[in-house]
């Protein structure tokens, strides 16, 4: 005949399966970074949000992919995915985030990451850090290269007049030394 559990088992194996399921594993948080056009941003541990219920301390984030767009490095060595980056990379400055050429726009770029705390746990639910990229007026720039024999493959055409370069396309014409 089975043996019935004594009250003393039963709140020992309830107390043993409470703690279980309070033990929760660390969590970081979406989020996003400004910065303007060509302007390298430098990721802090505050950018990943990380939490851990059980009192745990940050020790390192994964990307487990690229950035859609720019570089992300620790000093000027761009990471792999799936190498994490140290608790210590992030502190002392040295982990940075440089956009693309002439990209701009909010959310223009973005990447997945994983916080790990201390005890190696890492987030079960990958995170998006997003890049916002504010624009910058850029100066407009001739190449020598577009400039053949008087003719543009546009269409545009170009003279020297005076010692000013003149510019015509579809009976519109520009003088460029009258820009700033």
């Amino acid at each position: 005949m089975p043996q019935r559990a004594t009250s003393a088992a039963v709140t020992a194996v309830t107390a043993l399966l409470a703690a279980q399921v309070a033990w929760a594993l660390p969590s970081g948080t979406n989020g996003s970074v400004n910065t303007t056009e060509e302007a390298p941003v430098i990721l802090t541990p505050a950018h990943f949000g990380f939490t851990d219920p059980n009192g745990h301390s940050f020790s390192q984030v994964w990307f487990p992919t690229q950035a859609s767009s720019g570089i992300i490095a620790v000093g000027n060595q761009p990471i792999e995915p799936a190498v994490p980056v140290t608790l210590g990379s992030l502190t002392s400055g040295q982990v940075t985030w440089q956009p693309a050429n002439n990209s701009a726009g909010p959310a223009a770029a973005s990447v997945t990451f994983q916080v790990e705390n201390n005890l190696g746990e890492k987030d079960p639910a990958p995170k998006t850090l997003s890049l916002n990229i504010a624009p910058v007026n850029d100066p407009p720039i001739i190449s020598t290269e577009i400039l053949h024999n008087g003719n543009f493959a546009s269409g545009l055409s170009y003279w020297i007049i005076a010692g000013n370069i003149v510019f015509a396309y579809g009976g519109l014409a520009f003088n460029a030394g009258d820009m700033p």
